[in-house]
């Protein structure tokens, strides 16, 4: 008799054991889950239609009309929190959810969602209300992930105007820094943009400095303009690249306040691309 009562004592024990290692295991996995889904998309998130756009472009002033760079051109996740980074508004921290179908909703320059799209593994951001005056009735952003170690050391700065001005540095490193040959000119004269805001070879102007269009002062209309200095003389103009051309125009001014396309243009072909 007393076999027979360990034996069923002997069952009972191994019966629970095995039901509280399931609901451990059921518990563990269900807090597993939660945390990948919650940390996910964690990590930076660039607007490609201004970002890549500028850099395919070579234009920062064409693409920085996007409205919603204004508030957000590159954005950081992080679990239930997004903070994001604008051309106008330097911060702005929003509450999320990741396991949504909507990310945020938010207007600023206009009303949008954002949403990930599984196909692409983008972050969208349909746009459902246009800004001002404009016409737009839908239109649809594209957030990628930044996988660039440069960017990303960059976005991991804390002060936000060392981002912008990192940003516009890459812009400058990307775009313009090289050495240019005169077109049309026997002599071969040669200009150099180096990646530390120097330059030679240009009306004896010694630096230079690529507007970012950050903020809301803009004189320069919608031109990618140059900022260039010497001691005794300081000038602006406008660059445009024509494949591997690059041409240089004057940006005049009556006042100061607002500039226009001068008539004395400069035609450089790129030559050499210094290393930033």
């Amino acid at each position: 008799m007393l076999n027979i009562i360990m034996f069923i004592l002997c069952i009972f024990i191994f019966a629970s054991g095995c039901h509280n290692n399931s609901t451990f295991n059921e518990n563990t996995q269900k807090t597993s889950n939660d945390s990948f889904s919650e940390s996910r998309l964690n990590g930076y998130w660039i607007l490609s239609d201004y970002f890549d756009s500028i850099l395919f472009d070579k234009s920062i002033a064409k693409n920085r009309m996007h409205e919603i760079s204004w508030a957000m051109f590159v954005f950081e996740i992080r679990n239930d929190s997004l903070r994001a980074l604008g051309l106008v508004y330097p911060e702005t921290k929003f509450n999320i959810k990741q396991n949504k179908d909507t990310l945020l909703s938010f207007a600023n320059f206009g009303e949008y969602y954002l949403h990930e799209d599984k196909i692409s593994g983008n972050i969208l951001a349909n746009q459902t209300k246009p800004y001002g005056d404009n016409l737009l009735v839908s239109k649809t952003y594209h957030y990628r992930r930044v996988i660039e170690p440069r960017l990303t050391a960059l976005l991991n700065e804390i002060n936000v105007f060392k981002i912008q001005q990192g940003l516009i540095k890459i812009f400058a490193d990307s775009l313009i820094v090289g050495e240019y040959e005169e077109i049309g000119n026997r002599k071969l004269e040669k200009i150099s943009f180096y990646s530390n805001g120097e330059i030679t070879g240009f009306k004896k102007f010694k630096k230079y400095h690529v507007n970012s269009y950050f903020g809301t002062y803009h004189p320069f209309e919608n031109y990618d303009e140059i900022f260039l200095e010497s001691e005794n003389n300081k000038a602006h103009y406008n660059w445009k690249f024509n494949g591997d051309t690059l041409r240089l125009t004057e940006l005049l001014s009556k006042n100061g306040d607002e500039y226009y396309i001068g008539k004395k243009s400069y035609f450089y072909r790129k030559t050499v691309k210094h290393s930033p």
